[in-house]
């Protein structure tokens, strides 16, 4: 693609268009990337608050055996 830029003198034209070909690629990837990322968050999400609310629901009833 540069090779026939040169030729035609047309340089700049032929890195701009080469830009515009990888950000789109890139683009995908990251659609593509963040698509796979998303659920492994949410599931680890639910796994921290759940694990927090376990811990405390086991601490309030351990609280509950204390005989005083």
């Amino acid at each position: 693609m540069l090779t026939v830029a040169e030729e035609t003198g047309d340089l700049g034209q032929g890195f701009l268009n080469i830009n515009r070909i990888f950000e789109e690629e890139l683009g995908r990837i990251f659609k593509r990337v963040l698509s796979l990322i998303e659920p492994v968050i949410i599931v680890s999400m639910g796994i921290i608050i759940g694990s927090i609310i376990f811990t405390m629901f086991s601490a309030i009833m351990g609280i509950n055996e204390i005989r005083f």
